[in-house]
Formats: C-alpha cells, sequence, structure tokens
C-alpha cells in the first residue's frame, strides 16, 4: 500500500511539475533569503575571528602618559594569565613617497609575537633603513620607493627617529586597521593616511609608547559574550599590571629626574657666581674702551681740519690748471677747426682745379667735334647738289630726245608714212615716257628743296654751335679766375695756423709745469694727512679690537645668562615633570576602542538588523503562498481522496500521499534555498562590504540548527496546512468526497446596488467581478501574496532612492564649497594675505580658512571618530547650510557648545541639550553641551567655536586649511592647479571629485539592492505563476464548459485573466502602504559608519514596482494561455456524478 502511495504521489508530481516546481522555488527563495542573511553575519564575525587569532590581534592596549619601560612587556609575559605582551615603539611624522606630498603616517615599530602585519607582497624590513608600508594607500608598483621624513615635522618628532628615509620592501595590512579608517593624529591635516612597520632600532626612543598583551587560555569567539565576559574578567588585573608597571617607571624617572636636578642646582649657584665675577670684568674694559674712544675723537677731529686747509689750497690750484687747461682745449678746438677748414678748402681748390681741367677738355672736344660734324655735314650737301644737277641734265637731255620723236612721230603720220594704229601704239609710248620723266622731274624738285632746307638748317646749327662756344669758354675763363682767388685764401689761412699752432705749443708746456707742481703737491699733502690718518687707523683698530673683545665678553656674559635662563627654566621644567611624573595616568583600553573592530561589529549587525526583516517577509509570503498552493491542492483533488477512501485505503494512507508530495517539494526547496543562500549571499555581501574592509576573504559557515529551525518551520506549514486541510475532508464519508463541493451560493455584492454602474458593465465583466468577491479567500491570499512581493520592490528600490540622493543631497544642499586647500602648517596673517591673492587670480568668490581635526566622540559607552571644525571667521554661512532634517536653520553654537551632525547623532543616542564627550588623542576629555543636530550625510562632523576648540584640545586653533567657492564646478577645476601651486599648499580637494568618490563607495549598498530587488521580482513572479496555475486548474470544468458554448480562445482568455488582472492590481495597491511601512523599517536597521541616509522612497519607485507586478502578472498571462488552450472539452460532458 506505501509503495501505491508513493507511486501516486510521483504520478501527480509529473503530473503537476509545474506547480511542483513552484512549491520548490518559493520555497528555495525564502529559506535562502533566511539563512543566507542570517548567516551573512556569522560568516563575518567568524571571519574576522580567524583573522584576529591568526595575526595575533591583541586583548588589551596599555597606554602610559610616560610610556613603558622596555622591559615591562617582558615583566607582564611572565604572568601565567597572559599568553604574550609585546612592547611598541611608535611616532606620527609626516611623511613622503617618491618626492609626493607630505601626509601625516603612523610609524610603527615591527612586531614579533602580537598584531602581525600580514604581507600582501615583496618581503619583510631586515635593516633599519628599510620599511613595510600599508597596503591601503600603497600597492606593488611602490616597492623600491623610500619614504621619507619631512622637514615640516618639529625637532621632537624628528628626534624619534634614528633615520629619516627608509626604501619600502614589503606591502601589507594590518589587524590593528581592518577598516579604511587610519585615526586621528595631532600633526597635518589631523587624519592620519597610513601606517609604515619599522624595524624596532630605526627608532630612536629608549621607552615602549605602549604594550600590547594577549590573553592566555580560551576566549571565545569575537563579539561573544563568552569574550565580553573574559575581557570584563581580566580587566581589573590587566589594569594593575599596567598601573604598576607604569608607576616603577614613574618611580625610576622621578628618583633620576630628583638626583638631576639636585646636581643642576649646584651647577646653577657655581655658575651665577662665575657670572657675577664677569660682570665686574667687563665693566672695567668698558671704561678702558671710553677714555680711548676720546682720545680718537680728538685725533679724528684734528685730522679733519688739516684735510679741510689742505683740501682748500688744492682746490685753488686745481681750478687754475682747470681754467687753463679749458683755454688750452678751446684754442686746440679752434685750431682743429681751422685745420678742417684749411683741408676742405684745400680739398674743394683741388676738387675745382680737376673739375676745370675736365670741363677744358671736355669743351675742347666738344668744340672739334661740333666744327667736324658741320664740316661733314657741308659736305654732303655739296655732295647732294653736285647730284642733283647731274640728274637735271639728264632729264633735259631725255626731254629733248623725247621731244624730237614726238615731231618725228607728227611728221611721219601727217606724211602718212605710218598708219594711225601704228601712231597710236608710238604716241602711248611717248605719253608714258612723258609721264614718267615728269615724274622724275617731280622728284628732282623735291630733292632740291630738300637740299636748300639742310642748308638752312646746317648754317642755323653753325650759328648755334659757335654760340655755345663762346659761353663755355667765358664759363671756363671765370672758373679759372675764381680757382687763382681761392688759392691764395688758402695761402693766408697756412700761414695762420701755423702761427697759433706755435703759441699752443707754448701755453701747453705752460700747463705742463703747473700740474707737475700741482701733483707734487698733492702727494706730499696726502702723505702728511696719510700719516695722520694712518695713526688714527691704528688707534681705532685699537678700539675695535677692544669693542670686539667686550662685545665678546658681553655675549660669552649673555650666553651665559642665557644659558643660566634656560638652565634654571629647565630646572623648573623638570620640577614640573616631577610633579607629572607622580601623577602618570595609565589607560587600559580592549578591541572596543579600535576603530575598524567597532564598526566591523556595526556594519555586520547592520546585516543582522536587515535578516531580521527581509528574510522573514520573505518566508512570510512564501509560506503563505505554499499554504495557499497545498490547501487548494487538496480541495482541488477531494474527488479522488474520496475515491482512495472508498476503496479502502486509511485516512492516514491517504494523507500520507499529500504528505510526501508537500514534503518532497519543501525539503528539496529547503536543501537548495540553504545551500545557494548560505554561501552566495555572504559572499555577496561581503563583496559589497570590500570597499570598507576587504582585509581577506570571507570564509564559509554553516549554522545547522539555523538550517533546521527555517527548515522545520517550513514543513510546518506546508505538512501542518496539509494535515489540517486533508483532515477536515477525510471527516467526510467517501460518498460525500466523490462528489464535487456544491458551488458557493451566489450573493448580490456591493456594486450591484448601484445600477449606474453595474448596468452599464458588459456580462463577462460581470461574472469575473462575482467570481472575485464569491472566493474572498482566495481574494485575500492572492492580494496578500501579491501585495508582499510588491511591498519587497518596493523596499528594494525605495533603499536605492535613500543611497542615491545622499550625493546630490549632501553636495547640492549642503557643501557649498567647491574646494578644500590644505595647508603644510597653520598660516599667519601675511601668508593668509598671500593665499586670498592667489585665490583672487582664481576667480574665487569666497575663502574660509577653518581649523579641522579628527578624534572621538563619545556617550554612552560608543565611541565614534569625528571631524572637528573651527572656521576663522565664527561661522559656516556661504560654505555649508546648517539646518535640521525638516529645513529649519541652525544656529552656529555658542562658546560651551556644539552642534553635530544627524548622523553622529543618531550613532551615540544624542539630541539637543545632551552631552557630548570629545578626546583627543592623548587622551584628553572634554565634554560639552549640544546645541542643535544639523543635517549632513557624508562623514560626522562637531562645529565649535575658537574659544571651545581652546578648551578641547588646549591651544588656540591652527587654520591648517581653507574652503573655496566658485560660480561653476569647471571654474574651481580650472583653478585647482593656481591653488595646488600656491606657497604651503600641500593639497587640494574639489568637492566635485570627493562626491564621485562617494558615489562609488555607494556602488556597494547598491549591489545589495541590486540582490534584493532580484530576489523578490523572481519571488513575485513564482507567485503569480503559481496562484495563476492553480486558478486555471481549479477552474478547468469552467473553462470546458464555456468553450464548449462556443467561446473563442481570445475570449476564453479574457474570461480567466481578467480575474488574475484585477487581483494583481488590488494586491499591488495593498503593497504601496505596505512597502512604504517595511522600508522604512529597514532603513531604521541599515548604518553604515560615517553615513547617514535620508529614508524616502521615489514616486517613481512605487511606479516602477506596481508596474513590474502587472508586468509579471502578464507574462504569466501569456506563459499559461496553452494550459488553458490544453483543457479537454469532453469534461463538460461528464457526469457531475
Amino acid at each position: 500500500m506505501v509503495t501505491g502511495m508513493l507511486k501516486l504521489t510521483l504520478r501527480q508530481i509529473r503530473g503537476s511539475l509545474t506547480r511542483f516546481l513552484a512549491i520548490t522555488a518559493i520555497v528555495a527563495l525564502g529559506v535562502g533569503f533566511f539563512c543566507g542573511l542570517r548567516l551573512t553575519k556569522t560568516a563575518m564575525v567568524h571571519t574576522l575571528d580567524d583573522y584576529a587569532g591568526t595575526h595575533r590581534m591583541y586583548d588589551f592596549r596599555l597606554v602610559s602618559t610616560i610610556g613603558f619601560d622596555e622591559t615591562d612587556a617582558e615583566s607582564l609575559a611572565a604572568d601565567a594569565r597572559v599568553e604574550a605582551c609585546e612592547g611598541e615603539k611608535s611616532a606620527d611624522a609626516l611623511a613622503s613617497v617618491a618626492g609626493g606630498a607630505a601626509k601625516p603616517c603612523r610609524f610603527l615599530s615591527l612586531p614579533a609575537q602580537i598584531d602581525l602585519p600580514g604581507l600582501k607582497c615583496g618581503r619583510l624590513p631586515q635593516t633599519a633603513d628599510e620599511c613595510l608600508a600599508d597596503g591601503l594607500l600603497y600597492s606593488e608598483k611602490d616597492l623600491g620607493r623610500t619614504v621619507v621624513l619631512t622637514e615640516e615635522n618639529s625637532e621632537d618628532t624628528l628626534d624619534s627617529f634614528a633615520r629619516r628615509e627608509f626604501t619600502i620592501t614589503g606591502i601589507a595590512k594590518s589587524v590593528l586597521y581592518i577598516n579604511y579608517e587610519r585615526g586621528g593624529t595631532s600633526i597635518g591635516s589631523g587624519t592620519l593616511s597610513s601606517f609604515v612597520y619599522l624595524l624596532p632600532e630605526a627608532f630612536a626612543l629608549d621607552y615602549d609608547t605602549e604594550l600590547y598583551l594577549r590573553l592566555a587560555g580560551p576566549r571565545g569567539e569575537v563579539y561573544s559574550d563568552e569574550y565580553t565576559a573574559c575581557i570584563d574578567a581580566a580587566e581589573p588585573w590587566v589594569t594593575q599590571l599596567a598601573e604598576s608597571a607604569a608607576q616603577a617607571r614613574s618611580g625610576r624617572l622621578h628618583d633620576e629626574a630628583a638626583q638631576t636636578l639636585a646636581d643642576a642646582r649646584e651647577t646653577l649657584d657655581e655658575k651665577q657666581k662665575e657670572l657675577s665675577d664677569a660682570r665686574q670684568q667687563l665693566s672695567d674694559a668698558e671704561q678702558e674702551l671710553e677714555d680711548a674712544k676720546q682720545a680718537y675723537q680728538d685725533g679724528e677731529k684734528k685730522l679733519e681740519d688739516a684735510k679741510r686747509e689742505t683740501q682748500a689750497e688744492l682746490a685753488d690750484a686745481w681750478q687754475k690748471l682747470t681754467d687753463g687747461q679749458k683755454t688750452l682745449e678751446e684754442n686746440e678746438q679752434k685750431l682743429a677747426d681751422a685745420r678742417t677748414e684749411l683741408e676742405d678748402g684745400e680739398k674743394k681748390l683741388a676738387d675745382g682745379q680737376a673739375e676745370y681741367e675736365t670741363n677744358s677738355a671736355e669743351f675742347e672736344k666738344a668744340k672739334s667735334s661740333a666744327w667736324s660734324e658741320l664740316n661733314a655735314a657741308s659736305a654732303q650737301l655739296e655732295q647732294a647738289q653736285a647730284q642733283l644737277t647731274a640728274s637735271q641734265t639728264q632729264l633735259d637731255a631725255q626731254r629733248t630726245a623725247l621731244d624730237a620723236q614726238q615731231a618725228q612721230l607728227n611728221e611721219a603720220l601727217a606724211a602718212g608714212l605710218i598708219s594711225q594704229e601704228a601712231a597710236d601704239a608710238q604716241q602711248a609710248q611717248l605719253d608714258a615716257a612723258f609721264a614718267q620723266l615728269k615724274q622724275a622731274q617731280a622728284q628732282l624738285d623735291e630733292g632740291k628743296k630738300s637740299l636748300e632746307s639742310g642748308r638752312a638748317e646746317l648754317a642755323a646749327a653753325g650759328a648755334a654751335a659757335s654760340q655755345s662756344i663762346r659761353e663755355n669758354q667765358k664759363k671756363l675763363d671765370e672758373a679759372k679766375a675764381t680757382l687763382e682767388e681761392k688759392q691764395q685764401e688758402l695761402e693766408d689761412a697756412r700761414q695762420q695756423l701755423e702761427d697759433g699752432e706755435k703759441e699752443l705749443a707754448g701755453a701747453k708746456q705752460e700747463l705742463e709745469d703747473g700740474w707737475a707742481d700741482y701733483y707734487a703737491g698733492r702727494a706730499e699733502a696726502e702723505k702728511r694727512i696719510a700719516d695722520a690718518g694712518q695713526e688714527l687707523a691704528d688707534a681705532k683698530q685699537q678700539i675695535a679690537d677692544g669693542e670686539q673683545q667686550l662685545s665678546d665678553a658681553k655675549r660669552e656674559l649673555a650666553d651665559g645668562e642665557q644659558k643660566l635662563a634656560d638652565a634654571e627654566q629647565e630646572y623648573r621644567d623638570g620640577e614640573d615633570e616631577l610633579a607629572k611624573l607622580e601623577d602618570a595616568d595609565v589607560f587600559v583600553l580592549d578591541r572596543g576602542s579600535n576603530v575598524g573592530y567597532a564598526c566591523f561589529e556595526s556594519d555586520s549587525d547592520i546585516v543582522r538588523g536587515v535578516s531580521r526583516v527581509f528574510p522573514l517577509f520573505f518566508f512570510a509570503v512564501a509560506a503563505l503562498v505554499c499554504i495557499t498552493t497545498m490547501t487548494r491542492m487538496v480541495d482541488e483533488q477531494r474527488t479522488q481522496a474520496g475515491v482512495l477512501k472508498a476503496l479502502g485505503y486509511s485516512n492516514g494512507t491517504i494523507l500520507s500521499q499529500y504528505f510526501l508530495y508537500a514534503g518532497t517539494a519543501s525539503v528539496l526547496g529547503c536543501v537548495l534555498g540553504i545551500a545557494a543562500g548560505s554561501y552566495f549571499l555572504p559572499k555577496m555581501i561581503w563583496h559589497a562590504y570590500n570597499i570598507m574592509y576587504g582585509f581577506t576573504d570571507i570564509l564559509y559557515a554553516f549554522d545547522w540548527p539555523l538550517a533546521l529551525v527555517s527548515s522545520g518551520a517550513y514543513l510546518l506549514c506546508a505538512l501542518g496546512t496539509t494535515w489540517y486541510v486533508v483532515h477536515a475532508e477525510l471527516r467526510q464519508p467517501a460518498a460525500e468526497l466523490i462528489r464535487p463541493k456544491a458551488p458557493k451560493a451566489g450573493k448580490r455584492i456591493l456594486l450591484e446596488r448601484l445600477p449606474l454602474i453595474w448596468n452599464r458593465l458588459p456580462f463577462l465583466h460581470k461574472v469575473s467581478i462575482r467570481n472575485i468577491l464569491r472566493f474572498k479567500k482566495r481574494m485575500v491570499m492572492m492580494m496578500i501574496g501579491i501585495g508582499g512581493c510588491t511591498a519587497l520592490l518596493i523596499t528594494g528600490f525605495g533603499i536605492q532612492d535613500s543611497i542615491s540622493s545622499v550625493v546630490d543631497y549632501q553636495y547640492d544642499e549642503i557643501t557649498r564649497y567647491d574646494a578644500s586647500v590644505t595647508f603644510r602648517h597653520a598660516l599667519d596673517s601675511d601668508e593668509q594675505e598671500a593665499f586670498l591673492s592667489v585665490c583672487d587670480e582664481s576667480g574665487a568668490d569666497g575663502c574660509l580658512f577653518v581649523a579641522e581635526k579628527s578624534l572621538d566622540a563619545l556617550s554612552g559607552g560608543t565611541v565614534k571618530t569625528t571631524n572637528v571644525v573651527c572656521p576663522e571667521a565664527g561661522s559656516v554661512d556661504g560654505f555649508i547650510d546648517l539646518h535640521t532634517q525638516e529645513k529649519a536653520p541652525v544656529a552656529y553654537p555658542q562658546d560651551g557648545g556644539c552642534i553635530i551632525s544627524r548622523g553622529l547623532a543618531q550613532a551615540l543616542h544624542l539630541s539637543a541639550g545632551g552631552t557630548i564627550t570629545l578626546q583627543t588623542g592623548d587622551m584628553r576629555r572634554t565634554e560639552l553641551t549640544v546645541e542643535a543636530v544639523f543635517e549632513n550625510y557624508v562623514y560626522n562632523y562637531v562645529y565649535l567655536t575658537q574659544t571651545t576648540w581652546r578648551d578641547v584640545f588646549g591651544e588656540a586653533p591652527g587654520y591648517e586649511a581653507a574652503w573655496l567657492t566658485y560660480r561653476t564646478d569647471g571654474d574651481a577645476q580650472a583653478a585647482s592647479a593656481a591653488l595646488a601651486g600656491a606657497e604651503n599648499a600641500v593639497a587640494v580637494t574639489l568637492s566635485q571629485e570627493f562626491r564621485s568618490r562617494v558615489a562609488t563607495m555607494m556602488q556597494s549598498l547598491r549591489y545589495i539592492v541590486l540582490v534584493v530587488v532580484v530576489g523578490a521580482a523572481a519571488l513575485a513572479f513564482i507567485v503569480l505563476y503559481n496562484l495563476t496555475n492553480i486558478n486555471i486548474t481549479e477552474r478547468e470544468r469552467e473553462i470546458a464548459t464555456i468553450k464548449v458554448l462556443g467561446f473563442y480562445d481570445g475570449e476564453t482568455n479574457r474570461y480567466v485573466f481578467r480575474e488574475n488582472i484585477i487581483l494583481t492590481v488590488l494586491g499591488a495597491l495593498v503593497g504601496l502602504p505596505m512597502g512604504k511601512l517595511l522600508h522604512a523599517y529597514v532603513m531604521g536597521q541599515i548604518k553604515i559608519d560615517l553615513m547617514c541616509f535620508d529614508v524616502r522612497v521615489a514616486p517613481l519607485s512605487y511606479l516602477i514596482s506596481a508596474a513590474l507586478t502587472l508586468v509579471f502578472g502578464l507574462l504569466v498571462n501569456l506563459v499559461l494561455r496553452r494550459k488553458i488552450r490544453a483543457v479537454d472539452m469532453s469534461q463538460a460532458l461528464k457526469s457531475i456524478e
């Protein structure tokens, strides 16, 4: 029978495989999220515990205001309750790497037993000039680079080191710094940038700055109650050991200091007597020096009188000689001018003579040429005349000959000797000859005219040439006369010049004799004055030597007095230190004082806080759907159960069939969900937290009790529901079970009472509405299931809205400055003026100098690292918009009070009017009143006045930073280079760049949000699919009936899916307020160190969540259309009975 039930169950699984897999998937999602998120903190804590154990993290950190002797660690380690104790030397200093900007670093001695660093690459240092660098700031490419202690460090800081430069041989991580925070410091910007490990011999300290101690025996896992109890039990005797060691050192130092003070007092008394004797000797020497000075002044006066007389005589002689010299120079100049004029005249005369001779030659040449040309032209004319005469003679002869021929022709014609035609031909020849003769005569007459014209022109040219020759001859004669006159003038000037040169030579000789007498007299006077001056110089040197000796004696006396004063001050300081040694403070700090350790606990608690909400909600929705599924499955198979009962199967046997079905799906889903969720979810969340931690890979943790409880809860829900439903059904007789349940009686619904609406609805719409309201249980279950999925989607998207808006709110509404500049040291007034000039040149609209430091804020046992700010102007208006969460403005605090950011207030559970304790690096504590809480999202801030700053730090604020505003981000970007090049500027941070870094950090939370949204979407799809699939299965007879009635596939689909769409819309609407409440609760559990979120859900997120739910509903409808088409219409023909 059992085998039969098993086969029947397997057959049911195969027949409803989709439903079986849907139940499995729902269980897997619910259990997976529940176990995965629940196990995440366990895995995180287990990972840290393993990391702390591997690197031997301390249990107690012992700090004394006077340090510890180097032997104290060994003494404490000898206690049987102590596993190990190791001293550490440390010092904070400004250091640069590879010539970069100087940054505050903490230098630690390399431990050998406790807090062992983890080497990431390279090797450990082996010599005093090697070091191990922080893996957060440096990487493998920095190996071999040099860490240099810069000159900005004080002498006391540099004296703490045996060397100034260290070569990086390895990159490491430290169990002391498990997150990105490196803590605060009293140097530089007030915030440490990194740590550096050195060998102990690299320090010049003869004591340990602190001791680290590990307890012997079992302590329990980190953060566990067992570990806390162990620490609480050990703290009293550890404190006693630390105080004993500090008191022993204090006593020894007190005795040494007392002896030193006694010796110093004796030495001071001796020095006081020596100084008194030196003062008397100095007084006698001063009197002797005054007498010598008086004698020197008298000699100086006599010498000055002699100098004046000599100088007057020499001045008169000098003036006379100078006047003579001037006259001589003037005469020389005149002679030079005359000589120049003479030379110019001679040159001009020579030029004139040459010009005359040239012109004369050219004149003779031109005259000869002109006459030759005239004679040649005359000859040509005569020749032309002869030719014309000969031509005339020839023409006359030809004319005579032609006349004779004409006469002969006339005679012959008259005599009739020739015919008329012959006579006409001859006459024509004669006429042509006469014409030619006439033409030749005309040409000859023209030649005669030309000849006459040439003769006239020749005559005119001859006359012109004769006139020109006469004129040029006259000019030559005049020029010759002028030359002869100038020649005579030059001869006279030459004679005068020779006479003047002779006179000048005589005057020059007289002047040279006068100068010789002058220089001889001056040399004699100078010698007398020099001898007297030398005597005075010797006296003056003696006085100077005396003054130098006196000055040296005074300086020695002053040095002695200063040394005596310094010794007195040192003596008094020694007395003060001696008094302090008697009141040395000892601090015993456990791991909770380590910021990274405390933050890790806080962040893991955040995961646990989220795991209390999301998984339970997933669990509830999944369990609800499983209950609904099994309930409706039993209702669906009521007839089958009746048949089995009629065949003789017992109720237990029939019940086992359903138990096996539900149990198999639940167990399979639990196994898959627990395996996947326990492995993947912690890894994904750890990957997100790697931005802040990342000290190692997360270790896999499995919690058998949690797995059994979650699995048992699901099985209890599924099997309990199955038992309840099946047991209720099986109490009926078999005959009753075989019959299908009578349909519920219909009732008028509220909408039917509104005829204006009801009468306008189509028939099928009325049927769908009646079906929905008739099966109220099914409607409620579907609405709750769909609403829960919508709420999960809203919560996921709401978290995205809350974290994504942080950056925009911070840098658009709160932080108004565009750039911050960090300086090497606090600027004085002149340096501030110089920097303001650079700001003006860069186009800055405003500049505010601020003092910033990092310290610990305490309240109610909670410790948080925070930034303390004090503006020079007494206000941050224009640079920070101080307002509350409700946008109400916040006034700057008064003296003795402070205002704090909302994130810090929430972390320390403070509000306006509360008291906050600020603790500096040297354990100085100050309590302040919280006057107001202002809105701020990135980092924790406390704003103080200058007076309050002095109370907190014991010194006036040093303005080592400045905030600047620009009109646009582009202006700030363009000005960054100019700001970086300003004197004393070591770093420029643009708000836009920091905004990008914060946005990048937020990506880790977005990754978690993505996981939640995907999980919620998957659950929503599966829930909708499962509920819709069950709905169709339950209504197969109804669907077959309407198909038999002639409904097309599209009409049938709309008839069935219309109800699903309506229920999906109603479920989404129910999910909107559920999502808002769930989101608010979840955001209350999500807290990240140094970050604060705005709890809000954007309207678009509501819309997207509801739209996704509807989309999933439509997709499910599309997928299940095939199931409706596969319904067999013959089912409608079967007998109900």
